[in-house]
C-alpha cells in the first residue's frame, strides 16, 4: 500500500507541475510547437513511466465488454445526431487541414495523446479506502490539462464571452472528465477510448461541421455524458449482486427516457429547430399587451405565407443585427409591386421609421407567457451593460 501511494504521489506531482509550467505560466507558445512536440512527448513519457511502475496490473471488471460496446453505441448515435443537426443550422468548413502531413501530425498531436491519457487515468485510480479525494484530484488534473490557461484571457474579453466560454467549454470538459474517471473505474480505459477516439477522429477528418449555436453545443456536451452514465451505471448495478431487483429497476435508464425526450424537445424548441419557438421581450415597446420580461411563442412562416399577413398581426422580424416584435399597422406596395409592411410598437407614439420587407420577416406571434423571460433580459443587460429597445 505504501508503494502504491508513493507511485500516485509521483504521477500526481509530475502532472501538476507540467500543468502549472506549460499550461498556466507559459505565455508565448509560438516560440516552439507545443501541440506537436512538447505535449505529445510529455504524455508519452508519462505513459512509459506508468508502465515502468507496473501500473498495468489487471483489475477485475464486471461486464467490461458490454460497457465498452454500450459506450461505443452511444458515441456513434451522438455523432449521427450532431451532424444531422446541420440540416437545420447549416454547415461550415473544418478548420483542420486534410493533407497527408497534417493528418499525420494531428494523429500524433491529438489521437495518440488520448490513448496515453486514458491509460494513465486508469493507472492513477487508487485502491483501498478514501478513494473519493483521489477521484476528485484526477478529474481536476485532467480537466486542467485540456484548458489553455496561457490564452484563457482571450475568452474573457467581456462578461458575455466569459459566460459562453464557461458554459460551452469549461463546464462540458469538467463533466466529461467526471464521466471518464467513472468509466475508468467501472469499465477500464477502453470505455473512454470508445468515447473519445471516434469523436476526435470525426473532428479531425470530417470536411464539414454543423454550424450550431454555442448553447446547443453546451447542452449536447452535457447531455451525452449524462445519458452515458445512466446506461453504464445500470449495467454496473445489474451486475452487482448486493442490489435488490427493485433497486436495479430504479436505475434502469429507460426510466429516464421521458425526461431525456422532454429535454431534447425543449432544446429543439428553444434553438428554433421546430416550427414554434420562444422569443424573450427586451423592451416595453408593445406594452400593455406584451411587457418586458414576457416570452412570446412565435410560429415560423414561409415566404408564401407572408403574403397572407394582415393588419394587426404581430410579427417578428430582423432589423440590422436585432430582432423586433411589433404589430403591422399598414401594408403597402412598391412601384414594382413588392409588398412591404409598416410596423409599430403598441406603446410607441409613432410608426417604426423603416419599412419591413418579406425577407426580413421570421415569424408571427401566437401567444405570450408572462414574466418567464426576465432571466434572458437580465443576462442581456449584464453582458451588454445597456437596455435594448428591441427584442433578442
Amino acid at each position: 500500500m505504501k508503494n502504491i501511494n508513493i507511485k500516485n504521489v509521483l504521477v500526481y506531482s509530475f502532472l501538476i507541475i507540467y500543468i502549472i509550467v506549460f499550461s498556466i505560466l507559459l505565455i508565448d507558445s509560438k516560440k516552439f510547437d507545443y501541440n506537436y512536440i512538447v505535449n505529445p512527448l510529455f504524455w508519452m513519457n508519462m505513459f512509459i513511466f506508468s508502465l515502468i511502475l507496473n501500473y498495468s496490473e489487471k483489475r477485475r471488471l464486471r461486464a467490461k465488454t458490454e460497457k465498452t460496446q454500450t459506450v461505443l453505441i452511444i458515441t456513434m448515435l451522438y455523432l449521427f445526431i450532431y451532424f444531422f443537426l446541420g440540416i437545420f443550422f447549416g454547415y461550415e468548413r473544418s478548420p483542420y487541414s486534410h493533407e497527408l502531413i497534417s493528418v499525420i501530425k494531428n494523429i500524433w498531436g491529438f489521437v495518440i495523446i488520448i490513448f496515453f491519457q486514458e491509460y494513465i487515468r486508469e493507472a492513477m485510480l487508487p485502491s483501498g479506502k478514501h478513494k473519493m479525494f483521489n477521484y476528485i484530484l484526477i478529474v481536476l488534473i485532467f480537466t486542467c490539462a485540456e484548458i489553455s490557461f496561457y490564452k484563457i484571457g482571450d475568452n474573457f474579453v467581456d462578461l458575455e464571452a466569459g459566460f459562453q466560454y464557461i458554459s460551452s467549454f469549461i463546464l462540458p470538459v469538467l463533466v466529461k472528465n467526471i464521466l471518464f474517471t467513472y468509466l475508468a473505474v467501472v469499465g477500464g480505459y477502453g470505455c473512454n477510448l470508445c468515447y473519445r477516439i471516434p469523436v476526435i477522429l470525426t473532428t479531425l477528418f470530417m470536411p464539414l461541421f454543423p454550424n450550431l449555436e454555442w448553447f446547443i453545443v453546451a447542452i449536447i456536451d452535457l447531455l451525452v455524458p449524462f445519458i452515458t452514465f445512466l446506461f453504464i451505471n445500470y449495467i454496473q448495478e445489474r451486475r452487482m449482486f448486493r442490489d435488490s431487483r427493485r433497486e436495479i429497476r430504479k436505475s434502469n435508464p429507460i426510466k429516464q427516457a421521458p425526461f431525456i425526450i422532454f429535454l431534447l424537445i425543449f432544446v429543439a424548441f428553444v434553438a428554433g429547430i421546430l416550427t414554434y419557438m420562444p422569443v424573450a421581450i427586451m423592451s416595453n415597446s408593445m406594452a400593455d399587451l406584451i411587457k418586458r420580461g414576457d416570452v412570446v411563442v412565435v410560429k415560423k412562416i414561409k415566404d408564401e405565407e407572408k403574403e397572407n399577413l394582415r393588419i394587426n398581426d404581430i410579427i417578428e422580424y430582423k432589423l440590422d443585427t436585432y430582432i423586433v416584435v411589433h404589430r403591422i399597422v399598414d401594408i403597402k406596395k412598391t412601384t414594382k409591386g413588392e409588398i412591404y409592411f409598416i410596423t409599430k410598437g403598441d406603446h410607441n407614439n409613432a410608426n417604426d421609421i423603416k419599412p419591413v420587407y418579406k425577407d426580413q420577416i421570421i415569424s408571427i406571434v401566437q401567444f405570450k407567457v408572462p414574466k418567464i423571460g426576465y432571466a434572458a433580459v437580465l443576462l442581456n443587460e449584464i453582458f451588454n451593460k445597456t437596455k435594448v429597445e428591441v427584442e433578442t
